[in-house]
């Protein structure tokens, strides 16, 4: 929630999948959307980049990327973000899904607060 938000208006809310179910279920969605992506021409692996080190750059990422779309139901618990004004999304009449992150870490601690709704008035467990 500490993340910029389009002209600071807080329209997020979000859904933390810890399911194994629902964590398999929506990354078995996710491997069927990279199956489309890496067949098109904007997929990284088709990207050339100038350069060995540049390439050596682009085909980690590539493999990073496939990594996560067969593994990321492995995740101890998948974060879908939201944002409010859409007619279909999650509930499909007022809500529509953002992004999918899979629970990382962070590093270090420099961080400053902002001004944010309290958590449990946006964040959803397993389920809307």
């Amino acid at each position: 929630m500490q993340a910029p938000s389009g002209s600071n208006n807080m329209t997020m809310q979000f859904v933390v999948v810890k399911d194994a179910e629902k964590r398999r279920a929506i990354g078995e969605v996710y491997k069927q959307c990279w199956a489309i992506y890496s067949s098109l021409p904007v997929f990284a692996g088709a990207i050339e980049k100038d350069g060995a080190a540049e390439r050596a750059q682009q085909d980690r990422v590539v493999d990073s990327a496939t990594h996560l779309s067969e593994h990321m139901a492995d995740a101890p618990a998948l974060v879908l973000g939201c944002t409010a004004g859409r007619v279909d999304g999650i509930p499909f009449d007022e809500i529509q899904q953002a992004c999918l992150t899979p629970l990382a870490h962070t590093v270090g601690t420099d961080f400053k607060r902002a001004m944010r709704p309290d958590p449990d008035t946006i964040i959803h467990w397993d389920k809307w």
